[in-house]
């Protein structure tokens, strides 16, 4: 036929193409990135700050964040070098890489766009401040209790449903 525009020869060489795609498919990306072998895909992990890393933040909070297939601890803060650095060293040994960011000011993880949210480790009068400033940089939060005043409760309330993010209070001790 004069007028068909898809010939055998077109449909062999694309069918050869798309097969031998799908045969190398494999050597190219690893099963880990698409979340098979029991790994959760990358685009499927949260990417978490922890934001205060001393003695609870670090041996509870990053412990438990370090277990979660599905989290990726990304970057941690302290104003202590020594807390800061430890914390590091147990994400970069954990993840068996160096790419844990560590940081003295949580305005830095505030501002990165490729963190998804942050873990709340500090001392209480810090607690709704970070949280706050966490909601209006567009970040998750998870962070330890309590508020100090019931005012201060009411005020993250609002802020968290303003910005729409996701809030939990730690409980866990």
């Amino acid at each position: 036929m004069k007028g068909n525009l898809f010939t055998r020869r077109k449909f062999m060489k694309k069918t050869a193409i798309n097969a031998a795609g799908l045969i190398a498919f494999p050597y190219f990306v690893r099963s880990s990135a698409l979340g098979k072998s029991g790994s959760v895909a990358a685009g499927s992990r949260i990417t978490i700050g922890m934001i205060g890393v001393g003695d609870h933040g670090t041996m509870v909070n990053l412990r438990n964040f370090l277990a979660q297939p599905d989290a990726r601890v990304v970057a941690v803060c302290d104003v202590d070098p020594q807390r800061r650095d430890r914390a590091r060293k147990m994400v970069n040994e954990n993840y068996q890489n160096q790419d844990c960011a560590a940081y003295s000011d949580f305005r830095e993880i505030l501002a990165r766009s490729d963190i998804d949210a942050v873990m709340i480790s500090t001392p209480d009068h810090w607690h709704v401040p970070i949280s706050l400033a966490a909601a209006r940089s567009g970040k998750d939060i998870c962070c330890e209790k309590p508020t100090l005043t019931i005012n201060e409760g009411k005020v993250l309330c609002k802020t968290i449903r303003q910005y729409e993010r996701v809030f939990q209070m730690s409980t866990e001790d």
